[in-house]
């Protein structure tokens, strides 16, 4: 379905043309600053959509407000002239708990007349020793805008121009004693119908990662993370590897990544005021499958009380 945003799904689902509801385009200014590879890591408010178990970890109030451009440059064109912009959205809070922690959090992708909304509320808490778990229920929901166009696509209707869902996320993550972190999420377990006509199921994604710390002369501090996603759909295999070096007693970081899509680097500094964290990060995408692209551009703001 979807004929009549051509040029937008070829965008959206790249070189999966299967499916184009809620495609893995990136979540968060951090993660995608190490190439996506979050999963063994999931230690700040983007936990809530990438390893709910994470949200244990989380000591502080934690409030995040991000947004990206994505593929800045690229002049979508459509059906009545006008230039499409692409964007993407992120609001989460969490509240440590004495168990562990819970958060709320909104996603969306907007362009000019297609929406996916994702609202989450997330657990997290340790269950024995160095294991940790959490949840995720999620509500997804998708909207359109009804135009000349648009009446021309059998598969929409005059009357129907939404559709929501819902469906459960699970995470772990095992710290053992030592430098390495292993996580695993299982995303959209429940499958979810947000066709119209025609029945199109949300896929479900597994990632699976680890995370290496180290020292560095007691001067910096590195994590080396290596994720593998897979997209049960489609069947597509991922493998993603990102580092994160902090440096000037942990105020300022730098961040490179890889994956099969895209390059990616990033820069935070962090604003210690007394008991209170201001954290801003940055990260560039630049896609090596979509072409005549400045890359995607991210930021974000993160206040920890």
């Amino acid at each position: 379905m979807f004929k009549l945003i051509l040029v937008l799904i070829a965008v959206l689902v790249l070189i999966i043309p299967s499916q184009a509801y809620f495609k893995d385009i990136g979540l968060g200014v951090r993660p995608m600053g190490m190439g996506g590879a979050y999963t063994a890591l999931a230690d700040d408010a983007n936990a809530s959509l990438w390893n709910s178990a994470g949200l244990s970890q989380i000591k502080k109030h934690e409030i995040m407000l991000a947004y990206a451009s994505i593929y800045t440059g690229l002049k979508l064109e459509l059906y009545n002239g006008d230039i499409d912009q692409l964007g993407h959205h992120f609001i989460s809070y969490v509240r440590p708990l004495d168990s562990g922690g819970i958060g709320l959090s909104w996603n969306t992708f907007q362009s000019t007349f297609y929406d996916e909304n994702t609202l989450c509320l997330s657990y997290g808490r340790r269950l024995f020793r160095s294991l940790y778990t959490g949840i995720n229920l999620k509500r997804l929901e998708w909207s359109i805008d009804i135009n000349d166009y648009s009446k021309l696509d059998d598969d929409i209707s005059n009357i129907q121009t939404s559709r929501d869902g819902f469906t459960i996320d699970l995470g772990f993550l095992l710290k053992p004693k030592g430098k390495y972190t292993l996580g695993f999420s299982a995303e959209n377990i429940f499958p979810v119908n947000l066709g119209l006509n025609t029945e199109e199921i949300v896929s479900t994604n597994l990632r699976s990662g680890i995370a290496y710390r180290v020292g560095i002369a007691n001067i910096a501090k590195l994590l080396v993370l290596i994720d593998t996603t897979y997209r049960k759909r489609d069947h597509i295999l991922d493998s993603r590897i990102g580092s994160e070096l902090w440096l000037m007693q942990e105020t300022t970081a730098i961040r490179l990544g890889l994956n099969s899509n895209s390059i990616t680097s990033g820069l935070s500094y962090r604003l210690k005021l007394a008991k209170t964290i201001i954290q801003m990060d940055y990260a560039f995408i630049y896609s090596l499958t979509i072409e005549n692209t400045y890359g995607s551009h991210r930021i974000s703001l993160c206040l920890k009380i």
